[in-house]
């Protein structure tokens, strides 16, 4: 079996972590995994173990590359095709069509579909809306990481209670265990230290690290504690503003991306998700298999 999966950005989020994990299991069962992505500069591509197996759009939007996807659904020999958020999702209908082949298509969604649309402007999101009832009907199956994902994805798109499958991420393997065991050469993270509250997730509106800013300077006014907050994203500069404005910079850290968090995880007295909404949240799950006592918001759908 062959299986390709179209992810336009392998960004450093759970979302691109996953399924290259899903991609792994399939090699690891005897399948064969393609990767499919706009372009080559994704920070998580290199985790892929088969740079042979990934096949580069060239292209800058999701809806710009549908010509490219449909161009290699005509040219490559599949047997599936997944795909994973409501813009992705909508183009490899799109490109099906385009291409005429009879690919079977798994659509999933990764986060709370209403609040991933509620981010968007109006236009945007009724355009979206539009495309989404159009398209997913099309698809030969869709698939939520949650219970209420799926629920909610039935709610938005009108169909029956059960229609949508609720698959949760692969998420924890057995590499954690012995990657949470690397050395750490970071005074912060010292046994015996002052504690490290622990934030990790791509800089974005939807993970609100704000929130989780502005707590731990209220926490901090009776408990000794350090933050850092591991990723990248547009926001990098607001939150680090943020923490001067509330004079709590030289506690605070902010951290790129890094392959091995869970090091970092394990060494943590706290783990925080702040996030407004999610899908199912690995970096939460890997939290607990790391061991770290954690926080969270109670946010949809996650």
């Amino acid at each position: 079996m062959k299986l390709v999966f179209f992810v336009p950005h392998f960004s450093d989020g759970g979302l691109e972590r996953s399924t290259i994990r899903l991609a792994e299991e399939i090699v690891r069962r005897g399948g064969e995994a393609v990767l499919v992505t706009l372009h080559d500069q994704g920070k998580m591509l290199p985790q892929w173990p088969d740079p042979t197996n990934v096949r580069v759009l060239h292209r800058r939007s999701t809806f710009s590359a549908i010509p490219a996807l449909a161009k290699l659904m005509r040219s490559e020999r599949m047997d599936g095709l997944v795909s994973a958020q409501d813009h992705a999702n909508v183009a490899a209908v799109l490109a099906k069509q385009l291409s005429r082949k009879r690919i079977p298509l798994i659509l999933t969604e990764r986060l709370s579909l209403r609040a991933a649309m509620k981010a968007r402007g109006w236009f945007r999101r009724s355009v979206l809306r539009l495309l989404v009832k159009y398209a997913y009907p099309r698809a030969n199956a869709v698939v939520a990481n949650s219970q209420d994902g799926a629920r909610e994805v039935e709610s938005v798109l009108g169909w029956p209670e059960g229609r949508v499958a609720a698959i949760y991420n692969p998420t924890v393997n057995d590499s954690i265990e012995q990657l949470a065991k690397e050395t750490v050469d970071d005074t912060w993270f010292t046994a015996g230290n002052i504690p490290v509250v622990v934030g990790l997730g791509r800089l974005v509106e939807q993970k609100d690290f704000s929130m989780l800013i502005h707590a731990f300077a209220n926490a901090r006014k009776t408990t000794e504690l350090r933050l850092a907050i591991f990723g990248d994203g547009p926001q990098r500069d607001d939150l680090t503003n943020l923490a001067q404005e509330l004079g709590i910079s030289e506690h605070v850290r902010m951290e790129p991306f890094v392959v091995n968090p869970y090091k970092y995880l394990s060494r943590a007295a706290l783990f925080v998700l702040s996030s407004r909404y999610e899908g199912l949240p690995n970096a939460l799950i890997e939290a607990h298999a790391c061991g770290v006592p954690t926080v969270s918001t109670d946010c949809p759908t996650g």
